[in-house]
């Protein structure tokens, strides 16, 4: 039987085809994958499906959701009722990130010109970075850092304040009512630490905690 030109031209303008399904399941999961990850500055690669996976069109609507996810790929279920699709992708960021403007020295404490931020690709990255220009200024290298080098926490350290021997500011009160006598430094500190000091007056040995280069609070 022959069928009207209008009929069969109906017909195919109405069949799903499996490209519009694969490129509609591909954009929505790289749209999901960026309103999940954040989308500044993240590229998402969507694999194409296998062109012999049969696909129709859903009445329903397709939900997405996150299967697994580690460095720089994810896996994503696309479902429409009982269907499930599975979509694999991968994706980078680029981040700014802390290097060293010029060579540092072991022990050196770090300047706010010493370093400088950098864009690079989030998955080449590794350890615990530094963000903010500021996070590291006055702390001290823990060993020499070269030129362009990405800081990590494992490369810098909290400078010694106080060192062992040292004659310190010993300092009691509060603002305005500050009281000050010199003491001798039983240990090495860094600011913040707690250390024990010999009052060069009384010969009594107290604790205080390192506020700054050579000074030491009592409260």
């Amino acid at each position: 039987m022959i069928r009207p030109l209008s009929l069969v031209l109906g017909i195919l303008l109405a069949a799903p085809s499996y490209a519009n399904v694969s490129e509609f399941l591909e954009r929505q999961t790289e749209d999901f994958l960026k309103q999940e990850l954040g989308p500044d500055r993240l590229e998402v690669k969507v694999r194409p499906l296998d062109a012999r996976l049969q696909l129709d069109e859903c009445q329903q609507a397709w939900d997405f959701s996150m299967k697994a996810q580690s460095r720089g790929s994810a896996m994503v279920v696309a479902r429409c009722g009982s269907r499930q699709v599975h979509m694999s992708a991968t994706y980078d960021r680029m981040v700014d990130v802390v290097v060293a403007n010029t060579p540092l020295a072991r022990g050196e404490i770090i300047k706010a010109s010493d370093i400088a931020l950098i864009e690079v690709s989030e998955t080449r990255l590794r350890g615990n970075l530094f963000f903010d220009t500021q996070d590291l200024v006055g702390l001290a290298a823990k060993r020499a850092i070269r030129t362009a080098q990405v800081i990590t926490d494992r490369m810098v350290e909290q400078p010694t304040l106080v060192e062992r021997g040292d004659t310190v500011k010993l300092i009691a009160g509060q603002t305005g009512l500050e009281i000050s006598v010199l003491g001798e430094a039983l240990r090495d500190g860094v600011r913040g630490e707690q250390v024990n000091v010999k009052n060069l007056s009384s010969g009594r040995t107290v604790r205080g905690r390192v506020i700054g280069p050579g000074l030491v609070s009592l409260q």
